[in-house]
């Protein structure tokens, strides 16, 4: 008896925990749920097991009741693998674009970068003083930084959806108004989609932005628009 009850406590009670005070968070990521995992697993194997033995019970083919059992539970999770592995096989778009900027773009021309790429993405010399927290990025955003950008000659202002979908899904006034200014005033000269033309394109969260789960994806990378200022020089 008390060997089941430490088995109880093990696999349900633990997951169980977990579910219950994520759950009960202002902010949750799918990942921190990372840590009930071995439970979970623990839990569907066994139930996997006392599924074939009742399915298979008094019938010839109960050697094959497992093996079937154990198929239906992994396919699902195959099928998804095997999709993100051939997504994550092709060219980022954060690459497409940093290829496309050093092509088109004169060498002495200055950017704005979100900070959605690591700092050696281009040319520390080229890009605008964005000051960290990164995290409170879209926080710091207000129309007003488009005169800014002009009287310094920051002339070009690349985009991606990490940072820009955040902002506007948090409703956040000066992120919002910044982005509409930000479309009135320059030409978007080059996008770089993510996306399979013509798909149902999910709308924001973060994780599935990082994990390439949806099926609408082809390559990774967010979506990138390379914005040129108008009246800029």
């Amino acid at each position: 008896m008390n060997l089941v009850l430490i088995v109880a406590v093990v696999l349900v009670v633990f997951p169980v925990f977990m579910f219950l005070f994520l759950g009960a968070q202002a902010r949750h990521f799918g990942r921190w749920f990372m840590p009930a995992y071995p439970a979970i697993v623990l839990l569907a194997a066994y139930g996997a097991v006392r599924a074939a033995d009742w399915i298979g019970r008094g019938r010839r083919w109960v050697a094959w009741a497992l093996p079937v059992v154990a198929v239906l539970m992994l396919a699902q999770g195959l099928a998804a693998t095997v999709r993100v592995d051939s997504v994550l096989a092709r060219y980022d778009t954060r690459t497409l674009a940093r290829s496309w900027i050093l092509r088109n773009i004169p060498d002495n021309a200055k950017l704005v970068v979100e900070p959605f790429v690591p700092r050696k993405w281009m040319p520390s010399e080229r890009l605008y003083p964005i000051k960290p927290p990164f995290q409170a990025y879209e926080k710091k955003l207000e129309p007003g930084l488009i005169d800014t950008y002009r009287s310094q000659g920051y002339c070009w202002v690349v985009v991606a959806s990490h940072q820009k979908q955040r902002g506007l899904n948090a409703k956040l006034p000066g992120a919002i108004g910044y982005y509409q200014r930000l479309n009135r005033e320059s030409d978007r000269t080059q996008l770089f989609d993510p996306w399979r033309s013509g798909a149902d394109r999910p709308g924001f969260n973060f994780d599935m932005s990082f994990d390439y789960y949806p099926t609408a994806f082809v390559r990774p990378g967010p979506f990138i628009e390379v914005h040129h200022l108008r009246d800029c020089k």
